[in-house]
């Protein structure tokens, strides 16, 4: 493996105007304009396999500038792979465009070929126009690059800052053809985009400023995106060392706010529907951003629940199916009429003539109203045929459009099954929805079409490394939504077949999640709201390219699929990725104790909502702060996932206990020791894991919390518990 040449040097800024002092390539040592200004690099002591440096500027009169390093990667070539997590695939060579997010995708855009457009979204830095961004817009301070025609990766791992303020991240290819990654010290943003409008200052440097900063450089073989990812996901949190979880909400508690909030504010008693939000309970989209959460309250509700989602179902089987047998995307209630409807009508769009909608609103619809009738029968409830025939006929619709185009795309006619906008991850839940209807109903040609599904979507993955066009609203993004959606399909699949290829595919779609999953605890600026309240970004998933942002858990799914790949392999980063994301949601639910509070509005979320947007990112002027927008779906996601997740996770064959709950718990002679920290009691499920629960099945994957039990802990206290009594 070929050496890393650097340069180092500032960047000065006079009453003349801007200019840069580089040393020469890897010269330890620079000085600019009388040696003000000096900077070294030396290299530490490392593991075997990593390469550790630390760099040392000092200033010696007052300057206003910054300090850069410069890791210059010779004979680019453009099949190269530039990858920062949740803020750079590919280079983010896509087809950039300068329009609104929420305008239509065939009205603002208008490709050669609809069923196969380029990749789409806003402008934002990419390798083409100078990548500039500051360190914390990815979700773990690492730049990758994977030399294809070499079969090389190299991993750059980053501090967040210094005293002087947050890295950034520069990235171009020089006139010589060599790829430049510069780490600004700090950051100095000069060209605003659409997603990225913040600029900055150069910082002033006083005389006697000494800062340090430290990096590593990793290199492997890599052939594949799985391997590349794979790579990622085993070093994403291992620079800078990360700190201990600190407890402050337990599962169990969330819960009850959850379902109190669902039943007192979310459920519409005219219409008879779990609303969308407090803010918009006479809207419901099936599918993407509501409607997922009625199994969640299937198993944690009572009588009373049950019979609500049973209205709310009678509801949606009479009025949401179409003559073509999909379904109306979403319902709201207009002037005391409800009304059926495809997606955003009477929105701020241009007026399209045919009724469309997003492929994932009726592929997600399936998938929950197909666990829903299993958790009904369950129950004893009588299913109506006409639920049965309505959900036939949406399955045939979705094999239809497979049949005759050979996917499913991203945007559909409602009424002639059309595909308006193809070339996209959007459907792929299909497969699992398809792959369970054949077992619910009976159809076998389900079943085939649901493996062809499967392998239509892994070719997608290998092709692009990717996903794209989960979200309707950032046009063909790269995602973190189809992300998890499409892990959670192929986990589905590899349950029900336990073919080994999707074993290995979902494990592949887990390891690109992570690169959606912060994987360091950003410090948020000081004094902000986060700051003050101490939020531990860790696990908070980024939502798309375009939309920059982390959120309470992925959208909108409890990413259990992340616990059922380590039952199945026993590899601890499918574990601890989902400790990640499930100890880090129920940060966010506001309270009277808790209030979720805008700092630049004043504006305080209700009682029960919860925060969408986690700002660790600079992206709008917002970073550390809450915008006090309550979308809802973060709700339904939060609740998934603490339903569907245990608290604790015991491995009798390894003899490992994992805790996701904010409860400790440690193996003892005698079980496992399990304190409750918190001043409140607290319920908390355990999943055992013996030899028979690694095996895999569609029944454990669909309700993984039927073999959870639950334990319960006053305030302070600590009980020891036996395998035996937890099985």
């Amino acid at each position: 493996m070929k050496s890393t040449v650097f340069q180092l040097g500032a960047t000065l800024f006079q009453a003349n105007g801007e200019k840069e002092f580089l040393a020469e390539k890897n010269t330890p040592v620079f000085m600019a304009e009388n040696a003000s200004v000096t900077g070294k690099i030396q290299k530490d002591f490392t593991p075997e396999g990593i390469e550790s440096f630390r760099s040392s500027f000092s200033v010696s009169k007052e300057k206003q500038g910054r300090f850069f390093i410069d890791l210059l990667f010779p004979s680019y070539q453009k099949d190269w792979f530039i990858f920062i997590p949740s803020a750079c695939y590919d280079g983010n060579r896509f087809t950039l465009i300068p329009a609104p997010p929420m305008k239509l995708f065939m009205v603002d855009f208008t490709p050669e070929d609809p069923l196969d457009p380029p990749v789409t979204m806003l402008e934002l830095p990419s390798l083409d126009n100078g990548f500039n961004r500051q360190i914390t817009d990815g979700s773990a301070p690492v730049v990758g690059i994977w030399k294809k025609n070499e079969n090389e990766a190299v991993f750059l791992s980053f501090e967040q800052g210094t005293s002087l303020g947050f890295h950034g991240i520069e990235m171009q290819v020089n006139e010589d053809n060599a790829l430049k990654i510069r780490l600004s010290i700090p950051s100095l943003r000069r060209k605003v985009f659409p997603i990225c409008k913040n600029l900055d200052t150069p910082a002033r440097l006083v005389a006697g400023t000494e800062i340090e900063t430290a990096f590593q450089i990793r290199k492997y073989e890599v052939k594949d995106f799985a391997s590349f990812y794979r790579f990622f996901a085993e070093i994403r949190n291992k620079f800078p060392e990360q700190k201990e979880y600190c407890n402050t909400r337990s599962f169990s508690h969330a819960a009850d706010i959850m379902m109190e909030h669902f039943n007192k504010d979310r459920w519409n008693e005219k219409w008879g529907f779990y609303g969308k939000s407090i803010k918009n309970n006479m809207r419901v989209d099936f599918g993407w951003v509501s409607f997922v959460e009625l199994p969640a309250i299937l198993v944690r509700g009572g009588e009373e629940e049950t019979e609500r989602v049973c209205k709310q179902l009678t509801g949606y089987f009479e009025n949401a199916p179409r003559e073509s047998g999909l379904f109306h995307p979403a319902v709201q209630e207009r002037d005391g009429v409800l009304s059926y409807e495809h997606s955003f009508v009477q929105r701020s769009l241009p007026s399209f003539p045919r009724p469309w909608g997003y492929l994932r609103h009726q592929c997600e619809s399936l998938l929950t109203c197909l666990k829903c009738l299993m958790i009904l029968e369950e129950k004893g409830r009588n299913i109506p045929e006409n639920w049965k025939n309505a959900l036939t006929g949406l399955a045939d619709a979705l094999q239809g459009i497979w049949e005759k185009y050979g996917q499913l795309g991203f945007m559909v006619d409602l009424e002639t099954k059309e595909i308006l906008c193809g070339n996209s991850d959007s459907g792929c839940t299909a497969p699992a929805a398809l792959l369970l209807a054949s077992k619910y109903l009976g159809r076998k040609d389900f079943y085939h079409t649901a493996l062809e599904m499967g392998d239509f979507y892994l070719a997608r993955l290998n092709k692009y490394g990717y996903t794209f066009g989960g979200p309707g609203d950032a046009l063909m993004a790269p995602d973190s939504e189809s992300a998890f959606a499409m892990l959670e399909m192929f986990t589905l699949l590899y349950e029900d077949t336990q073919d080994e290829k999707w074993l290995s595919a979902a494990e592949f779609s887990a390891d690109y999640c992570s690169s959606w999953t912060p994987a360091v605890a950003w410090k948020f600026p000081e004094n902000s709201l986060f700051d003050r309240m101490k939020i531990d970004c860790r696990g908070a998933v980024q939502a798309n390219l375009q939309n920059q942002h982390g959120a309470p858990g992925p959208c909108t799914l409890s990413a259990s699929a992340l616990m059922r790949l380590y039952c199945y392999t026993g590899k601890e980063r499918f574990l601890l990725l989902l400790q990640e994301i499930a100890h880090n949601c129920v940060q966010y639910i506001s309270t009277k104790d808790h209030p979720m509070r805008c700092d630049a509005t004043g504006k305080e979320l209700e009682y029960g909502a919860i925060c969408e947007k986690v700002f660790f990112q600079d992206y709008s002027g917002q970073q550390g702060d809450n915008p006090s927008y309550d979308g809802g779906w973060t709700e339904s996601s939060v609740l998934l996932t603490i339903t569907e997740d245990p608290g604790i996770l015991w491995d009798l064959e390894k003899n490992k206990v994992f805790v996701l709950d904010h409860v400790e718990a440690e193996i003892c002679n005698s079980g496992i020791k399990v304190k409750n920290p918190l001043s409140y009691p607290v319920s908390v499920t355990c999943k055992i894991l013996d030899k028979e629960a690694r095996i895999p099945s569609l029944e454990k994957g669909l309700f993984p919390c039927n073999a959870y039990k639950q334990l319960t802990l006053a305030p302070g206290e600590t009980k020891t518990f036996t395998a035996l009594e937890l099985k």
